[in-house]
Formats: C-alpha cells, structure tokens, sequence
C-alpha cells in the first residue's frame, strides 16, 4: 500500500510540473503552420508546373527542328531521285534514238543489198 501511494505522490508532483497547454493556442499555431506549409507546396507545384512547361516546351521546340530537318532531307533526296531518273529517262530516249537509227542504217544496207543482188539476177537472166 505504501508503494501504491509514494506512486500516486509521485504522480502528482509530474503533474504539476507539466504544464498543460492552452488548447485553443495549440490550435492557431497549429493553423499557422499549415497555412505555411501550404503555401510552400503550392510555391512547389507552381515551380514544378513551370519547370514541366519549360520542358514540354523544349521538348516540343526540339521536335519541331527534328521534323523540319528530317523534312528538308527528304525533299533533297527526293530532288536527288528525280533528277537521276529525268537523267537515266534522258539516256534511255539517247539509247532508243541512237538504236532506232542504227536499225535503219541496217535496213538501208539491207535493202541496198536486196537491190544489188536483184539487179544481178535481173542482168543474167
């Protein structure tokens, strides 16, 4: 029993030197803090929002430069294209050209000779 009240003794005497707080203090510092703590993460998400605009926009800008380059490539490879088929259809109307008037030049010999030999046939009959 004497345990039981040097434990209760004890018990006062901590309550007494802990002072209790005045609840409705606590609350308004409380309110302070978290209005602070707010408007820091809302500076935070605005400093996110800014760098992520930043980003999307640089990441846009790069592949707008991307697209024009691989753009202008294309039309320089396709002008390429073109003029070597202009080119290569330019020798095939040569070729066919130089073709058309070497088959002439042959029937004109052939036929020359047509003529020669008929006219010996003709000559000896």
């Amino acid at each position: 029993m004497e345990n039981n009240s040097k434990e209760k003794e004890a018990l006062k005497a901590t309550e007494t030197t802990i002072e209790t707080p005045n609840c409705s203090e606590g609350i308004e510092n409380l309110k302070d803090e978290v209005s602070s703590e707010l408007n820091s993460f809302d500076v935070f998400i605005s400093e996110i929002d800014t760098k992520g605009s930043k980003a999307l926009q640089e990441i846009k800008e790069s592949i707008a430069s991307d697209l024009s380059k691989i753009k202008e490539e294309y039309e320089n490879v396709k002008c390429k294209i073109d003029a070597s088929l202009s080119e290569d259809k330019e020798n095939v109307k040569q070729d066919f050209h130089k073709l058309k008037e070497l088959l002439n030049k042959l029937d004109d010999k052939s036929n020359n000779s047509f003529s020669k030999d008929n006219e010996k046939d003709q000559v000896v009959s």
